[in-house]
């Protein structure tokens, strides 16, 4: 009939996806992060790969290879019919010879095509049954048939032109998953896509799909910076539309790679190509009426951060080496019992562990490097971290995958901006601005250090507790120094907290430092008043940086970039600049720095002094961990109480050089023990690992010449 007629001629229009590359991540020297590599994937004409051979397409394939004559020919039509399934079979055994894929491999694989296909064509069927089913239920009753004979000719008239033409039930079904090729074998190589092509006639059928992956070259180098992008899934595909209120700007499709953690996810936008597009019209035989590109690929930008590799990665293999030691691990550094440097910032816990005893490594560590002047960060490491590579491809080594999902360090966690822990002393740092600031503290004025405060055995110095003595008469620099409690604890009682929460809300504690990258944590900042119950306790515990109070490594950096600068509080950032493609020129970070009001750079010179002191007097708590002979180095340590029996988190941040600062850094270890022993090591190493790369070079010398002066 006509109907069945126009059915064969029916077009099947298509729209195939033109891949695209996403953009790359880069460090300021060029080396790649992350990138994307173009893989080639071998696909089969649906109809060369389905078993049994449709009919249909066997008899019309044989028809074309006779002339007009032998088409009538039935024997010779079959005999041609069974030449072409003999070259179905020989041109898969070929192809499992040339891959070195087994028969098997290669059926398999064609069956789950195959069967996801026999799904979809079932499933249109079925919804083509129940629309017809829908179609009679609504045609006009007889009951309800006009009377007159006219209006019976316009009724019939009308039904025939609307109601939808009865199909047999053999009138052929064709859905365009049957005219489409599927991917077969996936990362096929460059010398065997050659061998096919250049041998079309040995593999009809078979053609080539390009696609891209996401790779990391550099595997662990900054992995909790990079992030990771991985295939959209089906679920994160449906939360995504629905959080969108209009179309996908970036076309999102399920299978397209998209930025879960880091850089990756956070420059998402600026990093995601665009996919182009083709229209291809084909018959009801899957051959190509037209082809036509609607809408050319657009490939991403690539994304330039701040990360000094060399720096990031001698930091972080010494950090990993840190957190890695074994129990029988001693503390070699660990001296005779007169250190007092060993024991004035450490909890009454740490002081009490003997000499040379076992120790377990620390949970964690995190290092954050920052340029005083722009925020820029240098280097910013979390340890344990973890393979990006194996990330992005967990399937390449499942049991390493996942005992890295069940390693209870949480090696995916960002420390140095997630870790939000007490920063024990060095917070004091904080606090000396919050005193002088006040204009009501006398820097100069010595306040005397019996130990403790006014109970033996409560608000005590660490010195106390070990040597059952106190510091005596304390200056501020002193107390910066030789980090003596009962100095801050008497400025909290004098003082109130007011000014200790105001300033430290000026710096941005309790709030997010506006780095780029998703997810980070603010911290705490108890909002401490007056009439609150505890609040002496409390305001004195803030003092010292205890208390309620938690903190993030990238704080602690950016406090002391902000005393290093001479009050100008930075915005710190990782993405220098961002290539754009239709772009002469790149885009570049403009740096984000704050002038605090009331800020008096006097004062800060007198904690920089401190700080100074920390490390170049024999007395200060990173004399013996920190001190280098080549450069100096001002900082602060620190010892957090954990409570419940576990160690304390053990800190140290500063600036180097002293003198003229050029980079501000933070470290703590996660269950370390003390701040000296166990951070000023790490530290130390962090400034040498500066200095034989030649970022403390020319300052160095400088700095060394001006104090000579």
């Amino acid at each position: 009939t006509d109907d069945y007629a126009a059915l064969f001629d029916k077009e099947y229009v298509s729209e195939v996806s033109i891949p695209s590359l996403d953009g790359r991540i880069l460090t300021r020297e060029g080396l790649v992060l992350a990138e994307d590599r173009q893989v080639l994937n071998l696909t089969s004409h649906y109809r060369w790969l389905e078993e049994p051979a449709n009919e249909e397409w066997l008899k019309r394939h044989a028809r074309s290879r006779l002339s007009p004559q032998d088409r009538r020919d039935k024997e010779k039509l079959a005999e041609q019919e069974q030449i072409i399934l003999q070259e179905r079979e020989a041109m898969w055994n070929q192809l499992a010879q040339l891959t070195g894929r087994t028969t098997e491999e290669l059926r398999e694989a064609r069956q789950k095509i195959q069967q996801r296909v026999e799904r979809q064509l079932e499933s249109v069927k079925r919804r083509r049954v129940e629309r017809e089913a829908e179609a009679v239920s609504e045609q006009v009753k007889p009951e309800d048939q006009p009377d007159d004979w006219w209006s019976q000719l316009t009724h019939s008239v009308k039904q025939e032109l609307t109601t939808t033409p009865h199909r047999q039930v053999d009138d052929p079904l064709v859905i365009r998953e049957e005219l489409e090729y599927h991917t077969v074998l996936e990362n096929i190589s460059v010398e065997i896509a050659s061998r096919i092509k250049t041998h079309r006639s040995q593999f009809p059928g078979l053609d080539f799909e390009v696609k891209t992956e996401r790779h990391y070259p550099q595997r662990d180098l900054a992995a909790h910076i990079v992030g990771v992008r991985r295939p959209l899934t089906p679920d994160q595909y449906q939360a995504r539309q629905e959080s969108l209120e209009e179309n996908d700007p970036l076309d999102y499709q399920i299978g397209d790679h998209i930025g879960l953690t880091g850089l990756e996810k956070r420059y998402d936008r600026q990093l995601r190509g665009l996919r182009g597009m083709r229209r291809i019209v084909k018959n009801r035989h899957g051959e190509i009426l037209s082809d036509e590109v609607i809408r050319n690929p657009r490939k991403g930008r690539n994304v330039i951060v701040s990360l000094h590799s060399q720096l990031q990665r001698a930091i972080q293999d010494h950090l990993e080496a840190q957190i890695s030691l074994g129990e029988e691990t001693t503390r070699s550094s660990s001296g005779t019992g007169n250190d007092t440097e060993d024991v004035v910032d450490a909890s009454p816990d740490q002081t009490a562990i003997g000499q040379g005893a076992h120790i377990q490594p620390p949970a964690g560590g995190a290092v954050v490097v920052l340029d005083v002047r722009t925020g820029a960060v240098v280097a910013a490491v979390s340890a344990p971290g973890f393979d990006l590579e194996l990330m992005s491809h967990p399937e390449t080594d499942l049991p390493r995958w996942q005992q890295l999902q069940q390693d209870q360090r949480g090696p995916f966690m960002t420390r140095f901006t997630q870790m939000a822990v007490a920063p024990g002393s060095v917070f004091k740092t904080m606090s000396s601005i919050a005193m002088l600031h006040s204009g009501q503290w006398n820097p100069d004025q010595p306040r005397y250090c019996q130990g403790y405060l006014h109970q033996p055995h409560q608000y005590r110095c660490y010195i106390y507790s070990h040597y059952g003595h106190g510091h005596g008469d304390m200056t501020l620099t002193d107390a910066i120094c030789q980090s003596c409690n009962v100095y801050y604890f008497t400025a909290a009682e004098e003082l109130g907290a007011q000014p200790f929460v105001e300033w430290s809300r000026k710096l941005g504690f309790g709030q997010r430092t506006g780095i780029d990258l998703p997810d980070e944590r603010t911290g705490n900042l108890p909002n401490l008043k007056p009439d609150d119950v505890g609040y002496a306790g409390n305001s004195r515990g803030l003092a010292i940086g205890q208390a309620r109070l938690t903190t993030t490594p990238i704080q602690i950096a950016r406090m002391m970039a902000f005393i290093a600068n001479g009050g100008e509080l930075v915005t710190p950032y990782l993405v220098d600049q961002i290539e754009d493609v239709d772009a002469a020129q790149p885009h570049y970070r403009d740096p984000i720095v704050q002038k605090i009001p009331g800020v008096d750079d006097d004062l800060l010179a007198r904690i920089r002094e401190g700080l100074w002191m920390v490390v170049q007097n024999p007395r200060g708590t990173g004399y013996k961990h920190v001190r280098l002979s080549d450069i100096e180095i001002a900082g602060k340590t620190g010892t957090a109480e954990v409570g419940a029996g576990r160690r304390d988190h053990a800190w140290f941040a500063g600036f180097v050089p002293a003198q003229r600062p050029k980079y501000a850094f933070a470290v703590v270890m996660e269950h370390a023990g003390s701040g000296g022993k166990m951070a000023g090591p790490v530290a130390k190493q962090v400034v040498q690992s500066m200095l034989e790369l030649g970022l403390l070079g020319g300052q160095a010398e400088l700095a060394k010449r001006e104090k000579s002066e």
